[in-house]
């Protein structure tokens, strides 16, 4: 399942619907992802994030971070902290 603009349009324009996006990101790595059978990559997630930020300035907290999986290094993680 996908966040769409149309989805985060419809929250935007609800009164009866939380302004709260729970986003769970897997990993910021593509070749992680790739690794974990996930279809998006790290770009695709941080456009939704951006899209939501846009729709809903007033949003509550929304993202989070799995834990670390097995094959991810400090080589493969280090960008996404930056």
């Amino acid at each position: 399942m996908d966040v769409t603009e149309d989805l985060i349009a419809l929250f935007a324009a609800s009164e009866r619907l939380a302004r709260h996006f729970h986003m769970p990101l897997q990993s910021g790595s593509d070749r992680v992802l790739a690794a974990m059978h996930r279809w998006y990559r790290a770009e695709h997630y941080a456009r939704r994030a951006e899209l939501v930020r846009e729709w809903l300035p007033d949003r509550g907290d929304w993202r989070g971070r799995d834990r670390r999986i097995s094959c991810e290094t400090e080589k493969i993680i280090a960008p996404r902290l930056r």
